[in-house]
C-alpha cells in the first residue's frame, strides 16, 4: 500500500492503526472505530482499498463495489473467505501466492473448508509463475 501512496494513488487501508507499519498510519481507517463518517470519506476518496477478506464484508463497505480484486497470500486464504470480496462485484481478480508454502489454517473438521480458491482454480487454470 505504501508503494501505491508514493506513486500518488489515493489509498485507504482498513484496519487498526496498530496493525500496520508506521509509515502507513495517515492512510489507515478503522472500520470499527468511532468516526464512521471519516472512514466513509476516506473510502469514497480512494481509488484503492486495502483490507483483509473478512473486512471486505464489513458494514462500512455495504455500498462499495470492487471492480478489481487482488488477494495476496491467496494460497493461505480459504475458499469461503475469498468469496467475501468476490461478492462485491469483482470483474477481474488476481490471486497471488505460492502453492508450495503454507496452506490455509483451518480449525474446522469439514474437509470442504481446507482448500484455497487458489488451489481449486489452479487445477483448471494454468497459473502464471514469476522467476523470482
Amino acid at each position: 500500500a505504501l508503494n501505491l501512496v508514493h506513486s500518488g494513488i489515493q489509498v485507504v487501508r482498513l484496519g487498526r492503526e496498530d496493525s500496520v507499519i508506521s509509515g502507513l498510519s495517515p492512510w489507515v481507517a478503522d472500520p470499527n472505530g468511532r468516526d464512521g463518517s471519516l472512514v466513509k470519506s476516506k473510502i469514497s476518496n480512494s481509488s484503492v482499498i486495502c483490507c483483509t477478506c473478512s473486512t471486505a464484508g464489513s458494514d462500512i463497505l455495504d455500498k462499495v463495489m470492487f471492480t478489481h480484486l487482488l488477494i495476496d497470500e491467496a494460497t493461505q486464504c480459504t475458499e469461503p473467505m475469498a468469496l467475501i470480496p468476490l461478492s462485491r462485484g469483482c470483474k477481474q481478480m488476481v490471486l497471488v501466492g505460492d502453492q508450495c508454502q503454507l496452506p490455509p489454517t483451518v480449525l474446522s473438521r469439514q474437509p470442504q473448508l481446507i482448500h484455497s480458491l487458489f488451489s481449486r482454480l489452479s487445477v483448471h487454470i494454468q497459473p502464471l509463475f514469476s522467476n523470482t
